[in-house]
Parts: structure tokens; sequence; C-alpha cells
């Protein structure tokens, strides 16, 4: 099973992946490196170098076991972006939270361009087919055409080369039938037909259809039923966030990062851990950049077109801060907090303060100006209730 969590903004952990490397100032005390000494030849840790970067494929199905919708976070004792982490084993990550969409699955890492790399190499292709159509996220149980899948290649597999006369590359049937082998829809990889009257009038198509004595039609339909992962799908279940713990790592991180925000669908959570806050952050400083346009914002809006309707949609949609915990905890400037926290109050985006830090979190409890600060995007279909204190 996934583990019951204590951190304030999440249910449970999963970790597929343990173990990492210092990159930057806020990692000096890093509490994962200091509770895998704890687990150092137990639990899948090396006894010898317990922090070692160790992959865990006896875990990668933990969160098919929990049936009940949660807030999981993705690799909480480790990155799962780590250089050490090949992609080939990620997909696999990404595999499992597509197979879940009831559950909701927090991903952070302070490694934002490998992140930005897998994803635009391996988890998501923005436009597909023969148009400049851009598709969001596809789950387990998505009705589509086959002309939709097949023409618009939403499988992912489809090989349109010279000769190739759309022959489906997908792994299971790979291309040993030929040069003349096409697409069917009777054996499709990743969706299969759907021939019962009862969901051809869900979808409003059953008119179009003769049925036998039990309810099925007669010949073969069109439409399909997603069931395994397409090639490039998006599990719309799956925020992604980096950590930045003062003015230099969020001035490095946050230009990387932002790309996700108009390569991913629109609806993406994306957020910022300022955990443990170390030094002061200004997300008002203009950054310079030559993609988009001469200077902008963190905590602007990206305009997406939608026809004639242009939608805002936030850089970041959450951001979570907290001071540093543990033995040799460096303190945190109530100001820097404050700081940060109205300009999300301005921006209109989320804010959740973790805790204070310090040697002993509880004694310093979670209260910043008399009141806790629990704010969270609205998408998940099960809020944490009543936040931990």
């Amino acid at each position: 099973m996934a583990n019951r969590s204590a951190i304030e903004w999440t249910e449970y952990t999963w970790n597929p992946v343990t173990g990492c490397t210092k990159i930057s100032g806020g990692c000096k005390h890093c509490y994962a490196q200091r509770m895998s000494k704890r687990l150092a030849g137990r639990y899948g840790y090396p006894p010898d170098n317990p922090f070692q970067v160790t992959l865990h494929p006896d875990k990668l199905e933990t969160p098919l076991k929990l049936r009940k919708p949660g807030m999981i976070f993705v690799c909480s004792m480790g990155d799962l972006f780590h250089d050490d982490v090949p992609f080939h084993f990620i997909d696999k990550v990404f595999d499992t939270m597509w197979r879940t969409p009831w559950h909701t699955y927090q991903l952070l890492t302070k490694r934002p361009e490998r992140m930005v790399d897998y994803i635009l190499e391996r988890a998501y292709r923005r436009h597909f087919g023969w148009t400049n159509y851009s598709r969001g996220a596809i789950a387990p149980g998505d009705i589509l055409s086959f002309e939709q899948i097949l023409m618009r290649d939403i499988c992912g597999y489809m090989d349109i080369s010279e000769g190739k006369e759309w022959a489906c590359m997908h792994p299971e049937l790979g291309d040993h039938r030929g040069d003349e082998y096409t697409c069917a829809s009777y054996e499709c990889p990743i969706a299969y037909e759907i021939g019962d009257r009862e969901t051809l009038e869900e979808i409003g198509v059953a008119d179009e259809y003769d049925f036998d004595s039990d309810g099925y039609v007669q010949d073969a339909t069109e439409w399909m039923r997603i069931q395994s992962r397409p090639r490039h799908a998006w599990p719309g279940n799956v925020w992604l966030g980096f950590s930045a713990e003062n003015q230099l790592a969020f001035s490095k991180r946050m230009p990387i990062f932002r790309r996700l925000r108009w390569e991913l669908p629109k609806e993406t959570i994306l957020f910022w851990s300022y955990e443990p806050a170390i030094g002061p952050v200004d997300t008002t400083i203009p950054y310079y950049a030559e993609d988009t346009k001469p200077n902008w914002s963190p905590f602007e809006r990206y305009e997406f077109s939608e026809g004639s309707v242009q939608l805002g949609v936030p850089y970041l949609n959450w951001i979570v801060a907290g001071g540093e915990t543990g033995p040799k905890a460096r303190n945190v400037e109530p100001d820097w907090i404050r700081s940060v926290r109205d300009q999300c109050i301005g921006a209109e985006i989320p804010f959740f303060f973790k805790h204070w830090g310090g040697k002993n979190k509880k004694k310093t409890g979670r209260m910043l100006d008399d009141k806790t600060w629990d704010g969270m995007p609205i998408t998940h279909s099960k809020a944490i209730k009543n936040q931990k204190t």
C-alpha cells in the first residue's frame, strides 16, 4: 500500500525511486537523506549508501492497491527526474498514474530541465495528426471514434512514412506484417470496439446502427473505448511542481519550468514549493525571453486561444511554503513568507503555508498572522478534509 503521510498538503507518499544528490543550498540539511539512514538495509534502501539513487520496480503498481481516491506525493524520498533515473523507468511511473485516474499525483523536482525534457520527449505530444489540433488529457475508458484514433494518431504508434501505408508500430504488433499492413479497429492494442446499445445511446449514435436481440450491433462500429495508455497520452490527474528555496534557485528554475504551461493541457496544475525557505523570493522581478515576449512575470497569466475566446491561465496554479526542519534547521524570516503570500493573494493563486519548521515543527506550528493558510487548487474530486495541523 501507499504510505499515509504526515505532510500537510498530501495524503499518501509513493516512492518508486529513492535517493538523490545535493544540487543547491536547500539540499544542505535534506530530510530524506536523514530518514534514509534510519532505513539503511531495509525496505530496499542500500545498507552502505542508503541515499544512493535506487529504483524500486516492485513498488510501481502500489497505487493500484489503493482503491479509495487519494492525493499521492510521488518520490518524497528522492527525485523522479534525477539523471540516474532512466526515462524508460519514468515511463512506467507515468503508466501507473494513467491507469489510476481516481488518484491525484503530485510530482516535485529540483531538476525542472529534466522534467521538461522527459515530458516533451516521452510523456506528451501537444500536436498530432495532420492538423494543429492540441489534445488534452486522455484517460482510461474515454470513448473516441476509430477515425480520431487513426487519422489524428491519438494512439501515437502510427507510422506514416513512405511505403508503410499506416502501419501500426505498437510493440504488441510490431512491424512484421509488411509494408501493406493497415490499422484495423478490431485488433487495436490501445482500444476496443463498442458494440452495445446502452453505450452507443449514451454517446448519441445508436440510431445509426442495427442491433440483434441481445442489444449488440450486427456489424462493426467505429466507436472505441481506450483501454491502455496511448503513446504520449497525458494523464490528467498529475500535478507538476518544482522546488526553489531562495531567489537564486527560483530565478534559475522558474524560466525552465514555465514552458510546461503552454506545452501541456491548460488544465494541468503547475506549482512551486518554497521549502525550505532560506531566503526571500520576489516573483515580480521581470524575466526576459525570446520565445514568447520581451519580459514576463512568474505570477502572470499565459493567454490560451480557443477560437475567439482568450483564456488567461496562471503560470503557477499553487504555491506551498514552509521553513526548514531538523536539528540544524536554518531560520525562516516571517516577512519572506508574508511577501510570497501577499504576492499570491494579488495574483489570485492559492497559497499553502506548511509550517515554520525548526527543531520542533509542532511547537512552532502553522499559524501565519493568526490563521492557517490552506489554499489548494480546486480540481481534485476529494479535497483534503480538515487540513492536518
